[in-house]
């Protein structure tokens, strides 16, 4: 991360700053408490019951299932069951957590798979259920029909900071624990009822507004009425030419002012319309699913997810980001999604996914004057164009289990996100965006109540800023993250995670520091019976970029309704990464309702 950030220390005085921060900090973590101690008094024990389920994956042979079981309960922490469904086809048996008592519920541990790299989990409801109490221990028969609909990140209901684990809520205990090497396996009945339509509409809402706390202007940082709404599709039984399913949403979104991208801003992607200077159209997902054999195919707009940690970015690769409200906002809404295509497939013990990338576009940047442009940003030029074939991205996965270990290989050859002038002779700045390739790895383990996971990539070859006479410098870039969860207590996880990056062939020049560090520590604690949950994170650059602290209280007002109250708090610097928006603290309130 690097230094030479513009933005002019706020007028207030640094002692006023902090005494702000610290008065928000202390009332959340008083609130914290008070609400934890009547929770821990009414918390209720036994086991849940519920409708909904939280589905990972369907597979046509059990076994394959008993292993993907195996492979959820080692990367969530909670004991997965296998629901088998009478179908046309066949039984189907599906992966998954639950019951939960109510959908909003479902959609939580759907987010929470999602984290840990289930990006098609969508939700189940069984009505009757069937379920009895200890299902989790004991296998319980259960009729279930054909899935409602899958739920697509896109359409999903993000919580304000989510774990990797699921969390019960309400009236739900918690799930029992699972070991890496046992599955909860449920037998099958006929299916009374009719196989619903597999066609579906959805919708989420989400307004959210942002106020400054300090003297900077402006004061209202955000004011935002986002609408997403789609059409989703699963075909239990593959249509002509192998048709499984199909997915189309749009994003609508309009903004009470136009602080954090001013003016009309002129996107690069070719299904982003600008309504006027203050309310936009995108197409976020366009594809269809098709399955042949073993193969299963999604050609579209889509998002492919590699990496899991929260916060900053190091195996997650494919898809670029929108830096807006710098990292605010969670990558399920600012990861833009590509045309692409993406083929998956059983090799092994494993699973191969190979990828190939059809159109070009590089991270999207606030211009100058939004609250969130940063200075060494803020002239970087857009991603240049594709140049017919020549520039189309391949990638490559594969993802397998060993010993109790969640592994991955991947590889993608792509032009750099981060394109970079360079100085021809007599001066004149040319565009480069140059082609490299990132190779890297991830593993990931679960102990009892704790949850390791590694992250690392390394590219062959990134051009960064530099004072030299052509204004940049190559350099190979090595990227890493280690983090643990641990489920501190029966509703609190507290996650701990050490990023660092690094330029082997460094130079004096540079504008970035040879190797930098940050450190990000998480925590979240649920109240049963109450409906809220806290979380508290903060990132500190070890480096020298400064910090952040990001206090969340979330509660879920009805089944499809939650409430925000959130406050974002830099430090540091003039000229750090974090500390250059040390005069854009702010506090906010965030409203969701989403449908299903």
């Amino acid at each position: 991360m690097s230094a030479g950030f513009s933005g002019g220390r706020a007028s207030c005085p640094p002692s006023r700053r902090k005494a702000r921060k610290s008065t928000v900090l202390l009332v959340v973590a008083v609130a914290a408490l008070s609400f934890g101690a009547a929770a821990q008094n009414a918390a209720p024990d036994g086991t849940h019951a519920g409708h909904f389920w939280a589905v990972a994956g369907s597979f046509l042979k059990k076994s394959a299932a008993q292993s993907a079981a195996r492979e959820v309960a080692r990367k969530t922490g909670a004991s997965a069951a296998i629901l088998v469904a009478a179908t046309p086809a066949g039984p189907t048996h599906r992966v998954a957590l639950g019951p939960w008592p109510t959908a909003a519920e479902a959609q939580q541990a759907i987010q929470r798979l999602r984290l840990a790299g289930y990006a098609d989990a969508w939700k189940l409801r069984a009505n009757p259920p069937e379920v009895q109490a200890g299902a989790s221990a004991a296998p319980t028969a259960i009729a279930l029909p054909e899935p409602t609909v899958p739920e697509e990140p896109a359409l999903a209901a993000p919580k304000a900071s989510a774990p990797s684990r699921p969390r019960p809520s309400g009236n739900q205990a918690r799930p029992a624990k699972s070991s890496p090497n046992a599955a909860t396996a449920l037998d099958s009945r006929t299916a009374a009822q009719p196989i619903p339509a597999p066609l579906a509409f959805e919708a989420n809402l989400r307004t959210s507004a942002a106020f400054g706390i300090t003297d900077a202007s402006p004061t209202r940082q955000k004011e935002e009425l986002a609408l997403i709404g789609g059409i989703h599709a699963a075909f239990p039984t593959p249509r002509p030419l192998g048709l499984s399913g199909f997915l189309f949403t749009v994003r609508i979104r309009r903004e009470g002012s136009d602080a954090l991208v001013p003016g009309k801003p002129n996107s690069p992607s070719a299904v982003h319309h600008h309504l006027d200077a203050y309310a936009e159209a995108e197409l976020r997902q366009a594809w269809v699913d098709l399955r042949r054999d073993d193969w299963r195919f999604r050609i579209g707009r889509q998002s492919v997810v590699w990496g899991k940690p929260r916060s900053l970015k190091v195996l997650d690769i494919v898809n670029p980001q929108s830096y807006r409200e710098f990292l605010l906002g969670s990558f399920e809404r600012t990861r833009t999604p590509l045309w692409m295509l993406n083929a998956e497939r059983p090799v092994g013990q494993g699973t191969l996914q190979a990828l190939l990338v059809l159109e070009r576009e590089g991270h999207r940047l606030p211009p100058a004057g939004g609250v969130f442009a940063q200075a060494a940003n803020a002239d970087r030029p857009r991603a240049p164009g594709r140049s017919r074939y020549r520039d189309l991205e391949p990638g490559v996965r594969y993802s397998f289990n060993r010993h109790g270990w969640a592994l991955t290989l991947n590889a993608l050859r792509h032009r750099d996100d981060w394109p970079v002038w360079r100085l021809a002779e007599g001066g004149e700045r040319l565009a480069l965006a140059p082609r490299m390739t990132t190779v890297g790895a991830s593993v990931a383990k679960t102990y009892g109540a704790y949850a390791l996971r590694v992250e690392a990539t390394y590219s062959d070859r990134r051009h960064f800023f530099a004072t030299s006479s052509d204004g940049i410098h190559a350099s190979p870039e090595i990227a890493s993250v280690i983090g643990v969860a641990w489920t501190a207590f029966a509703n609190t996880e507290l996650n701990v995670q050490l990023f660092q990056t690094s330029t082997p062939d460094h130079a004096a020049t540079m504008t970035r520091d040879e190797t930098e560090m940050t450190a990000v520590l998480a925590a979240e604690c649920n109240f049963p019976g109450t409906g809220l949950a806290a979380s508290l994170t903060t990132h500190h650059g070890l480096s020298g970029q400064g910090a952040l602290i990001r206090p969340r209280l979330t509660w879920q007002a009805g089944k499809a309704l939650s409430v925000i109250l959130f406050a974002d708090l830099f430090e540091g610097r003039d000229d750090a990464f974090y500390g250059q928006f040390d005069h854009r603290d702010r506090v906010g309130l965030t409203l969701q309702l989403a449908t299903f």
